[in-house]
This record gives structure tokens, C-alpha cells and sequence, in this order.
């Protein structure tokens, strides 16, 4: 679908641009820990470290990067990551969880 959608060029075959949610999850278990809100139970992710957070802005900057099949925690996680590293991203999905 990315690829029809002009998000990434076809030719493009670089297989850390396209990642499931799952391989998704695994990265960023090693570079967030997870901190819980006293007063509002919400959750919020940090990184472990400024290394963590440097790694993960080269990995950003490299190229478009496009996740497949993954849960709303995995697009918690992913969001929060990229807010802490002032980067921009954009969340679409077809269905019913991504209301």
C-alpha cells in the first residue's frame, strides 16, 4: 500500500524502511522504559538514554519508515518517541482500534 501510495519509491528495497509492528516493539523495548502518571494512570515512554534517543533520530532521518500490523500500544510507543526527538511523524489506519 506505501508503495501505491507514492510513500516509498518501488524500487526502494531497503528492509528497514518497512517494519512490522512487532519488530517495531523489539527496538524500542531496548531504547524507551516505560514510566507510569501517579495521578492520571496514563502511561508515557522515555528513552533509557541520550545514546538511545541519538540512535533513534539517525534511524529516523535516514529514510520514510512505514509499520505494518501493529497494536496501539505499538503506536503509543512509536509516537512518543518520535515527539521526544522533535521529529514529525504521521499515523494513519483501516481499522476499527484506529479510530
Amino acid at each position: 500500500m506505501a508503495r501505491n501510495l507514492g510513500i516509498i519509491q518501488s524500487e526502494f528495497n531497503d528492509k528497514n524502511s518497512v517494519v512490522s509492528g512487532e519488530e517495531l516493539r523489539e527496538e524500542l523495548n531496548q531504547l524507551l522504559e516505560m514510566e507510569r502518571d501517579e495521578v492520571s494512570g496514563g502511561t508515557t515512554y522515555r528513552f533509557v538514554s541520550y545514546e538511545a534517543k541519538q540512535k533513534f533520530k539517525q534511524t529516523l532521518q535516514k529514510s520514510v519508515l512505514v509499520v505494518y500490523r501493529c497494536t496501539p500500544k505499538d503506536k503509543h510507543m512509536f509516537v512518543a518517541a518520535i515527539k521526544d526527538t522533535n521529529s514529525c511523524c504521521a499515523l494513519t489506519g483501516e481499522s476499527y482500534n484506529d479510530a
